[in-house]
């Protein structure tokens, strides 16, 4: 197993320790912090059960802990306002840095040359809050190791890299960084300002992410130093631009529309509380709509008896209920005979067949009953949850009837969609903040904008030999 290097501390002491430029968090003026914000905003992948990503966005954009508005000054001179593409989602330090090494630009030049580009290189990143309610990110790039050709290509080694940025909106003194890197992606010069890391590193990562629902999400794509492709695509494909993952939020409000819905339709009850319970279920899972596409909730709402999502929370429902039924029917049987046997009802005058007639009239009945106010029990069950429910979509809707109209908010009209991920590698630019004269800090000069996989002006940070692949595989 090889020993990762980890490196922890805020974000202008992990900048500095990769020998990433000091511009990366120096000071920007209100007009310029607000607008980066706001062109990358719709290119963020989000992922969380709890929090809608209108909700999330809201307090990325809000800087008023850091800015005063009515003054338009800095609250600490010292914590200035300063966003670099990739901060919020953990992107920065998983690309930036691989985009500056020579051996990231000669490695992919040699597999496109070779025809085996595909998924030679890959990324993902999200935008969540954690178990404590702190805005974060984190992400997560790797380059198939191509160093040994007589290795199969599914069976290379896939050397990467992860990012955890906690406090996402805090000044960049404020904001906590972990990195770890497999040292093959490293220049010997920053290799050895990490921290040797060869404990459990998925345990780490847990810890410092400080949340469950994530863990859950990236646990299963690391064993040890080992990347999972097949599992690192399949969480990739459920993330996109501007979504919650699965589009988990827009499937909610289907199933809330389905709620508020007064439709003459024979099954409205029924499908009230199918909706209702997802609704309950999908809050407190993550992967709930992993599994469930559009289409399936547009069945499930308009033809329920083709919809199998019906089919299944139908069937199960009355299968619960028909356990407590004859569970309850056969407890009371049993209990009656038990008491007749013991001559507990003898007293009474009761004999065995007597006892028998009777405790099954009596079983009979309440059977009876239990039959005729099962539907009354069953739609008061979730009575109080369907009111929930309506009072959360209508919280919603109130919400978003307040959201900032165009004029109010800087335009995104030029700013593309999130593409559909491709298997092959794409040239993601990552710029520097841009810096006017209010800048808190000057930048120093010369600098540009660079991007992975592609040459730029920028220089790179360092041209030292990486470390041997194969010596590190023998490690």
């Amino acid at each position: 197993m090889v020993a990762f290097k980890k490196y922890k501390g805020n974000y202008v002491e992990v900048t500095n320790a990769l020998g990433l430029r000091a511009d990366f968090y120096q000071g920007q003026s209100k007009t310029l912090y607000d607008s980066g914000i706001a062109n990358d905003l719709p290119r963020i992948c989000y992922a969380s059960a709890k929090h809608r990503v209108t909700q999330i966005q809201q307090r990325l954009q809000d800087s008023s802990h850091l800015y005063h508005s009515d003054t338009q000054q800095l609250k600490h001179s010292a914590r200035p306002l300063a966003y670099t593409q990739g901060n919020f989602q953990g992107a920065f330090f998983t690309q930036t840095y691989l985009s500056t090494l020579n051996r990231a630009h000669q490695g992919r030049e040699e597999a496109d040359n070779k025809g085996i580009l595909e998924n030679y290189h890959g990324t993902l990143s999200m935008s969540y809050v954690d178990d404590s309610g702190k805005l974060c990110g984190v992400g997560i790039a790797y380059f198939r190791d191509d160093s040994d050709e007589r290795i199969r290509l599914d069976q290379r080694k896939l050397l990467f890299n992860v990012s955890i940025i906690r406090n996402t909106t805090l000044a960049p003194i404020d904001r906590e960084v972990t990195y770890y890197s497999h040292p093959a992606l490293l220049t010997k010069k920053m290799a050895v300002k990490g921290k040797r890391w060869d404990h459990n590193l998925t345990a780490d990562m847990t810890h410092t992410i400080n949340s469950k629902d994530i863990s859950l999400l990236l646990n299963s794509l690391i064993t040890d130093d080992q990347l999972s492709l097949t599992e690192f695509l399949a969480l990739k494909a459920r993330l996109n631009g501007n979504q919650n993952i699965d589009d988990r939020d827009a499937k909610r409000a289907k199933l809330q529309g389905r709620l508020l819905a007064n439709s003459p339709h024979p099954q409205t009850d029924a499908l009230k509380i199918v909706a209702t319970l997802m609704l309950m279920e999908s809050a407190a899972d993550i992967n709930y709509f992993k599994t469930i596409s559009h289409a399936d909730l547009d069945l499930l709402i308009q033809n329920p008896a083709q919809s199998p999502i019906f089919n299944e929370h139908a069937s199960m429902f009355k299968r619960n209920w028909s356990n407590f039924i004859l569970t309850g029917f056969g407890a009371l049987a049993v209990l009656s005979v038990m008491l007749l046997l013991t001559g507990v009802l003898a007293p009474l005058g009761l004999t065995l067949a007597a006892g028998l007639s009777t405790t099954l009239a009596v079983a009979g009945g309440t059977l009876a009953s239990l039959l005729v106010m099962e539907r009354g029990l069953r739609i008061g069950d979730y009575e109080q949850d369907l009111q929930s429910s309506l009072q959360e979509l209508m919280q919603q809707a109130h919400a978003d009837a307040r959201q900032p109209t165009e004029e109010d908010t800087p335009s995104l009209a030029n700013v593309d969609e999130h593409p559909q991920q491709s298997s092959q590698a794409t040239v993601v630019e990552l710029r520097p903040p841009v810096v006017d004269s209010k800048t808190i800090v000057k930048p120093n000069p010369g600098t540009s904008p660079f991007s992975v996989f592609h040459h730029s002006s920028a220089e790179n940070i360092e041209t030292d030999e990486l470390q041997s692949d194969n010596t590190l595989a023998n490690k």
